[in-house]
């Protein structure tokens, strides 16, 4: 019998996949404090959505090894099939050719773990690494410990995101240390596998307790005044120039939870559910690097709505790439193909 709750989350992954194409091209300029803050809340759901799935399948399955296993294969048989294929266009967007062979060796082996080596790959890693910690210290610890523990990481990714500036308001020699501490150097916590462990701790609890949204007003309520004071962090962060980056918000911790929650309760079936989950994954790992070469062949060329020209082609290029790898992924000599969702 088909399961109409996961039909739902691949509908919902393509409308996060547009959401992140969004978030790096910047379609609509100066409009964007107007949707930026709300798009924030595509990657936790990313993060919480492939936990939920994951830890679903663990709790129902004897043999969770195999199951761990088959996650982390299928995730880097992505990650290495999009790095090979894209690394062209990161090896120029990245500047490598401006290191020497060994100083370039160790910035991809750093990006490889703590960021990204193909344009918005950090993602895919961060999955990878995060659901390996979780599961680990799982069998050590309560998930009780372990959110509250990834949560205080999540706010030092906030530190050095969202409110990196905050020490201009707060002189403390303390504060600027932490900041630094707090910012890895050149390492961005916040595009790590860092920022992502509260999101997989929740989407862990949730598949195991089984939490439901119901419909009491209560829960829309918290939703909706969640949402009001994602927006009044993101006039603060404004106003006072506290960001270096715009990443992580604290109210997306009571956000992101609600919508997922609000999401799960929804049943919904999809024919063309499996091209929705390709669809998805293919925008994710392509959008950027499309972007940069469109951006690159019209660098000197400005009129008014150029971000927005660039995120429409994005789109029906993600598309069309789409479409053409579910044509003849079963084709011979195309298997590989499979590796690219």
């Amino acid at each position: 019998m088909k399961n109409k709750n996961l039909d739902i989350l691949d509908l919902v992954k393509v409308i996060l996949s547009i959401i992140v194409v969004g978030i790096h091209i910047n379609p609509f300029g100066e409009y964007s404090g107007l949707y930026y803050p709300i798009c924030r809340i595509a990657v936790p759901l990313f993060f919480m959505i492939s936990s939920y799935l994951l830890f679903s399948k663990l709790k129902n399955n004897s043999n969770s090894k195999e199951v761990l296993v088959k996650f982390v294969k299928r995730n880097l048989k992505l990650y290495l099939f999009w790095l090979v294929l894209l690394f062209p266009i990161a090896y120029v967007y990245w500047e490598y050719y401006k290191y020497s062979f060994w100083d370039g060796i160790l910035r991809f082996i750093k990006n490889f773990f703590f960021g990204s080596t193909f344009l918005a790959s950090w993602y895919i890693m961060a999955l990878i690494e995060g659901i390996l910690i979780i599961y680990f210290l799982s069998k050590k610890f309560s998930n009780t410990l372990l959110l509250i523990l990834s949560t205080f990481i999540y706010f030092i990714c906030c530190l050095a995101s969202n409110y990196y500036f905050i020490l201009n308001y707060f002189p403390n020699k303390f504060i600027s240390k932490l900041v630094d501490i707090c910012a890895f150097g050149d390492l961005k916590i916040y595009n790590s596998f860092f920022a992502g462990l509260v999101w997989i701790v929740i989407g862990k609890m949730i598949a195991i307790y089984k939490v439901n949204f119901s419909e009491k007003k209560s829960n829309i309520y918290v939703l909706l005044i969640s949402l009001v004071l994602l927006y009044a962090e993101h006039y603060i962060i404004q106003k006072y120039e506290l960001a270096a980056a715009n990443d992580c918000y604290i109210m997306l911790l009571f956000l992101c939870p609600m919508i997922f929650l609000k999401i799960l309760s929804i049943n919904i079936s999809i024919n063309n559910a499996k091209l929705f989950r390709k669809f998805s994954t293919i925008t994710y790992c392509t959008h950027f690097s499309i972007a940069t070469v469109l951006d690159k062949t019209l660098y000197g060329i400005d009129f008014q709505f150029k971000s927005l020209l660039i995120y429409s082609v994005v789109l029906l290029s993600c598309l069309l790439i789409t479409f053409y790898i579910n044509r003849i992924e079963d084709t011979k000599f195309m298997k590989i193909l499979k590796y690219s969702y």
